[in-house]
């Protein structure tokens, strides 16, 4: 019992947060929690809403908030967002640390009724983090200090893993072993709320199954809230600014959320309760199935699928199938289009519990350091996101910078190592002379 360590795995999403455990003495055993504090108690779900809400008393978060009421969402995104925060708005980053706060003394309260107390007092705790695959160095600095400051910070440095490799750990674990087998190559779509990442990977080993990565992640801000931002803007531009006021399209933003998750273009068309001030008949507006499928879901369709395309197009010849992850990646449609537009000789596949893999295969990874066999699935290589100097590489040339690791350079887990010379030049304006 004196190594036991419990490893704690945070998927902290655009639309929707998930957090799981896992402790070191049971590694094959991992907890998602799903019970959440919410308006009547608590509510029942994988995840829970990434939503603050501010009250005279302090804040509201996901289910807390009545469905009614206005709130703030979507601040993940703001993270990697150049644009500066007006004064008038609260940060993305303390956005991101109250919210994460409010996730941390839930987790602490579900593990203290599990465990107990002073049982989780005593045990040590590592927590690992996903961060989107395509966030800039200064995005993911800004997650980790959030984390940090919010509570998650155990008695060694958060890990950040990228969504895509979290969930490949974990959905590459449950494949068949007919499916997983040597030289085959699988494509990692995690299409969240707020991104869509990509990555490939060639398994190497079976058994323990090892992977190398095959390609650079790419992505993109595509996800399944830019559909809820057309929509919006849709209602907008079809009966202006003044009708659709905060008030008028919460409920309709609300109707929405549900619609687009199991939409089809062969479906019932979405129909909205309206003012009688609009003059519609019996107060209702109906968006066919053909504007819905145009005007909002296709731009962002094509989106994803042209980032799928061009992942397969980089992995090469071999890939096996497409594996669809994250809330977007369960999309029915979105599927739909996928296998449409790829070769047949290539599978699309969506786990059973892909809505849950980013955050289950963060705990893998959270596990590997203490039980690497039971942790099954290993990246035993990458691709190289930067370039890094170097004045060994070749000719110094001025004004041109070399680099001793190029970017798509293929780094092995372990087996690694880079050389290099360290001169320190003093320049001394007077010394006194010994002796």
């Amino acid at each position: 019992m004196g190594n036991r360590r419990i490893v704690v795995s945070i998927d902290f999403g655009t639309t929707y947060s998930g957090v799981a455990w896992a402790d070191t003495s049971r590694p094959e055993v991992q907890h998602v929690v799903t019970e959440w504090p919410s308006i009547d108690s608590t509510k029942s779900s994988p995840k829970v809403p990434t939503e603050l809400r501010r009250i005279a008393t302090g804040w509201q978060w996901g289910f807390q908030i009545p469905e009614s009421a206005k709130r703030s969402k979507y601040f993940k995104l703001k993270l990697d967002d150049p644009v500066p925060t007006t004064k008038d708005e609260d940060s993305a980053k303390d956005l991101t640390k109250i919210y994460l706060s409010c996730l941390h003394a839930h987790f602490i309260s579900v593990l203290e009724k599990r465990l107990g107390p002073s049982v989780v007092r005593s045990t040590p705790m590592d927590f690992v983090v996903t961060v989107p695959a395509i966030w800039s160095p200064k995005a993911k600095q800004s997650t980790e200090q959030a984390a940090a400051m919010a509570g998650f910070c155990g008695n060694q440095r958060i890990q950040l893993i990228s969504e895509p490799e979290a969930a490949a750990l974990y959905t590459l674990k449950t494949l068949s072993p007919s499916t997983l087998q040597v030289g085959r190559k699988f494509v990692v779509c995690d299409a969240g709320g707020g991104t869509v990442d990509l990555i490939s990977y060639q398994v190497t080993k079976i058994g323990r199954v090892e992977v190398k990565e095959v390609t650079e992640g790419t992505g993109g801000k595509c996800g399944s809230s830019m559909l809820n931002m057309r929509f919006r803007r849709h209602l907008k531009q079809t009966h202006g600014d003044k009708y659709w006021t905060d008030e008028r399209l919460v409920p309709a933003m609300n109707e929405f959320e549900s619609f687009k998750k199991t939409f089809t273009p062969k479906g019932e068309p979405l129909t909205l309760k309206v003012d009688p001030s609009l003059g519609l008949k019996r107060n209702r507006y109906t968006m066919t199935q053909d504007d819905m499928k145009t005007k909002i879901f296709e731009p962002i369709m094509k989106d994803v699928v042209c980032l799928i395309k061009e992942q397969i197009k980089m992995a090469g010849d071999g890939v096996a199938a497409v594996i669809m992850v994250g809330g977007f990646g369960q999309s029915r449609y979105l599927k739909s289009r996928v296998r449409d537009a790829i070769s047949s000789r290539t599978d699309v596949l969506q786990p059973e519990s892909g809505w849950t893999a980013v955050v289950k295969g963060a705990a893998m990874h959270g596990l590997h350091r203490y039980q690497p066999v039971g942790t099954r699935v290993e990246v035993a290589s990458r691709i190289a996101r930067r370039s890094f100097w170097s004045e060994k590489e070749q000719v110094t040339v001025v004004s041109e910078m070399c680099w001793f690791i190029q970017k798509v350079f293929v780094l092995n887990q372990v087996r690694n190592w880079i050389d290099i010379d360290f001169t320190r030049v003093s320049h001394i304006q007077k010394a006194n002379p010994q002796g």
